[in-house]
């Protein structure tokens, strides 16, 4: 079980994404690794968007790409 001392205490920070997995909706998986570069924020940042959603920081980022 991981907390918030888990993570690095760098603000808005550049991080990648890589796997073989869907690379759209519906289609079939990637015969190559794919990457995205993302940019990773506070919690508190995407707490404000689409409030009504129910978010879990323990399985999901809070980033960008």
């Amino acid at each position: 079980n991981m907390n918030a001392n888990d993570y690095p205490g760098i603000k808005n920070i550049p991080v990648y994404a890589a796997g073989w997995g869907y690379v759209e909706q519906g289609g079939k998986s990637a015969n190559s690794l794919q990457n995205v570069k993302l940019t990773l924020y506070e919690d508190q940042v995407c707490d404000n968007v689409l409030p009504h959603m129910i978010k879990n920081w323990y399985s999901q980022i809070c980033g960008n790409g």
